[in-house]
């Protein structure tokens, strides 16, 4: 896999987040500019420029059938929904807690979920009507679903896990899966596979960076973890699974990429190309084509040989 192209590139638009559509037509990119890019991933081209929130964006996410995208301000609390054709502004919401970290559509297309410290928001997609929030965990770093739509899943700095029906509120798990701060973590969507980014440092007294990372496997079936990775002295920020669900794209913090195959649980190819944090990375739906973002505001394309 070599690096094909980049985008952007100016400190004020450091990449928060970005996200590939289920059809492979369109990519949204978060960016620190108060703004969100939809771009054309084929040939690179900014298609339409999202703009309303006050603060940076800080997640995105596309509905299961793309098209509809999602774009979360982290300081003005609102998730914004837009056309993904034509970038129609559809509904703004507002979430309770003091930010907001993390926002994430429903595989069944119906609610999308948002969290921030302390609480989780669910929606409808159609109406923009609040469903219902709990108060939860502390600071959430992310925010999913399980691949049957019927529970949101959350994650905090501390390791625990909140696992909430939908349909109620009503709270099916609430429990510490990893031992330390979760960093980042990707449920897949056609098995019971969460893959769960953690780290921890190895030096509190340390001035620096002295830390440690892992990813864990969880079994949502049984409710277990099965397997850890060792990682290295960086933490993973981002995960995103490949479309057969075989290997997983992992954003590091020093700046590299490392596509895992989750059935050996080794690296098979560290990408390099970032002069700074990998802070999000997507995987094409047709396999052939990795995307990531950096601090630094860069966007990466990377495809086969």
């Amino acid at each position: 896999m070599r690096q094909v192209g980049r985008i952007f590139g100016k400190k004020r638009k450091g990449v928060t987040a970005l996200e590939i559509s289920p059809d492979g037509a369109r990519l949204i990119v978060g960016l620190r500019d108060e703004t969100a890019r939809l771009v054309d991933p084929r040939s690179r081209r900014i298609l339409h420029i999202l703009s309303g929130h006050r603060g940076e964006v800080g997640d995105v996410s596309f509905s299961p059938d793309g098209a509809v995208v999602a774009t979360m301000g982290i300081y003005d609390r609102t998730v914004r929904l837009w056309s993904s054709e034509d970038a129609a502004p559809l509904w703004v919401v507002e979430g309770q807690a003091r930010y907001l970290n993390a926002v994430a559509f429903s595989p069944l297309g119906d609610v999308f979920a948002a969290a921030g410290p302390g609480k989780i928001h669910v929606w409808s997609t159609d109406t923009g009507e609040p469903q219902w929030t709990v108060e939860a965990l502390d600071f959430i770093s992310g925010v999913g679903f399980t691949p049957d739509g019927a529970t949101v899943v959350a994650g905090d700095n501390h390791g625990n896990f909140r696992f909430t029906a939908v349909a109620t509120g009503e709270k099916t798990l609430d429990g510490k899966l990893v031992p330390s701060s979760v960093t980042a973590f990707a449920i897949a969507r056609t098995r019971d596979l969460m893959v769960i980014a953690y780290f921890w440092r190895t030096d509190p007294m340390e001035v620096g960076e002295s830390i440690a990372s892992k990813l864990a496997l969880y079994d949502l079936a049984s409710g277990s973890v099965t397997a850890e990775l060792d990682g290295g002295d960086f933490a993973y920020n981002d995960l995103a699974f490949a479309p057969d669900e075989k290997t997983m794209v992992a954003g590091r913090s020093d700046g590299l990429i490392d596509l895992i195959d989750l059935g050996s649980r080794t690296t098979v190819r560290t990408l390099e190309g970032h002069p700074g944090q990998v802070t999000s990375v997507a995987a094409h739906p047709d396999g052939t084509m990795v995307v990531s973002g950096d601090s630094g505001g860069q966007v990466l394309f990377w495809r086969d040989d």
